[in-house]
């Protein structure tokens, strides 16, 4: 009778042991469950030179908002003459100079001026922008020089403001979007790629986010508007239209382009019911090992 009250007390234990095992097996399961995997969030960049717009009610720049805010949430304007107190009436954030400005649906971490030529005045805004999820990336809202003395045929002074840009941008530890109107309009004014400001661009490692549909940004003087990235590449550009302006506007999808797209963990809606059935399940588990435990422990000769 001892030997069988003793393998009793001995199956007993063993059964509410693995009674607490499947419990804790039960609610580790949802962590295996979720759905831990990320997809990349596109950092969506449009540019436009506002030009012969022409004034409008609230301004040039909550203009071009109502146009591209839902399509982009960072623009990069040109020819933008909009007072900073445009700011207050509107849900973004922004920073304006002289004619140039960058808005943006983001927090702004911290924005400034580069003095682009030397000889004469030309500042250009840049802004680092903090996405909702990943690493800031730094953007320039880009004006070079057309005419100086009567000529647009200033290559090289627009190659000397691009590379005091990029000697600038090597300040900032992440990736960058160089955006705007270049006046790249090379010899014979067609818009060229070949232009010097272009072709540094291009041996600094930036690639041309528009570079798979190419196409006249500019009715006369052609592909003068460009999108240059480093550290980012570009899906599904587009090339919009004049929408009144003598420069047609441009939008990239931008994402990192060193295997480390912003992320942001996906829902895991679609496995709630499931996280929740195997939760209660392992809670019950619980509860039925702590009762048969208290149920045993208060019997006569109980071990």
């Amino acid at each position: 009778m001892q030997v069988c009250a003793s393998f009793s007390r001995h199956g007993a234990g063993l059964a509410r042991r693995s009674a607490l095992r499947l419990a804790l097996v039960l609610l580790a399961v949802p962590w295996f469950l979720l759905d831990t995997s990320a997809e990349p969030i596109p950092i969506r960049v449009a540019s436009w030179n506002m030009g012969d717009l022409g004034e409008r009610p609230g301004g040039k720049a909550a203009h071009a908002w109502d146009l591209l805010s839902s399509k982009a949430d960072v623009v990069a304007l040109q020819e933008c003459p909009t007072p900073d107190t445009t700011l207050d009436q509107q849900e973004w954030y922004g920073v304006y100079e002289h004619s140039n400005a960058i808005l943006s649906r983001w927090p702004i971490i911290q924005s400034g001026l580069v003095a682009a030529n030397p000889a004469w005045p030309r500042d250009l805004p840049w802004a680092d922008i903090q996405p909702p999820s990943g690493p800031a990336f730094r953007i320039y809202s880009v004006h070079l020089t057309f005419r100086r003395g009567g000529t647009p045929f200033l290559a090289q002074a627009r190659e000397v403001e691009t590379r005091r840009i990029l000697i600038h941008a090597q300040g900032f530890d992440g990736p960058v979007v160089v955006a705007g109107d270049f006046n790249s309009i090379g010899w014979i004014l067609g818009g060229q790629a070949s232009e010097p400001a272009i072709r540094l661009l291009q041996l600094s490692g930036y690639t041309d986010a528009l570079a798979a549909i190419g196409g006249r940004t500019h009715a006369l003087l052609g592909r003068i508007d460009w999108i240059y990235t480093s550290g980012l590449h570009s899906t599904e550009p587009i090339l919009g239209d004049y929408a009144g302006s003598d420069h047609r506007w441009l939008l990239a999808n931008l994402s990192p382009s060193n295997g480390d797209p912003v992320q942001v963990p996906t829902s895991a809606s679609n496995n709630g019911v499931a996280l929740l059935a195997v939760t209660a399940l392992g809670l019950l588990c619980i509860v039925i090992w702590w009762t048969w435990r208290a149920r045993s422990g208060s019997q006569p000769g109980a071990s």
